[in-house]
């Protein structure tokens, strides 16, 4: 990876933040692109993989100094995509047009329509022998909600 390195330190523009910039021209989402062996890369993946070491399969090379066109290896660090959302969030730094998901769940889900106890309730009913076309009419849900909430396919949480 030394060529990639190489490659990294003659495209750089060098900031009072230590920020190490990129010249090229980010794409619409702000982060810039480069190839390297034949393979496109973002620049600051390619920036950790080559000065830090391998990105774990999945996760995310998230920026401590929120510059997108920086690719300092030390302003950068490995994340899981919740963990950048998260950071995202913290920093207050959510960019408009950017989609954000992170997961809100039960009775704190703006659309939902039971509250935790409710759904612990439609659960107790169940255990207890009562049938589902039953509970949904108590609750006023279709019978196939009622089902996911028993086999624990929504409402996981409690």
């Amino acid at each position: 990876m030394n060529d990639a390195r190489k490659r990294i330190a003659g495209n750089i523009n060098i900031t009072d933040s230590l920020c190490w910039e990129w010249m090229g021209t980010p794409r619409d989402n702000g982060y810039c692109r480069t190839t390297y062996k034949r393979a496109s890369w973002y620049v600051h993946r390619l920036s950790y993989a080559s000065f830090i070491g391998v990105i774990p399969n999945g996760y995310d090379v998230c920026h401590k100094c929120d510059n997108r066109r920086c690719c300092n290896p030390n302003h950068l660090f490995i994340g899981t995509r919740r963990d950048n959302m998260q950071d995202a969030v913290k920093k207050n730094r959510v960019a408009k047009g950017d989609i954000i998901s992170i997961h809100i769940r039960g009775e704190k889900c703006h659309m939902a329509k039971l509250t935790d106890l409710e759904v612990l309730e439609i659960r107790r009913l169940n255990m207890d022998g009562e049938n589902t076309s039953s509970i949904s009419k108590k609750f006023n849900i279709t019978t196939d909600n009622i089902r996911r909430i028993i086999r624990r396919d929504t409402w996981r949480h409690i």
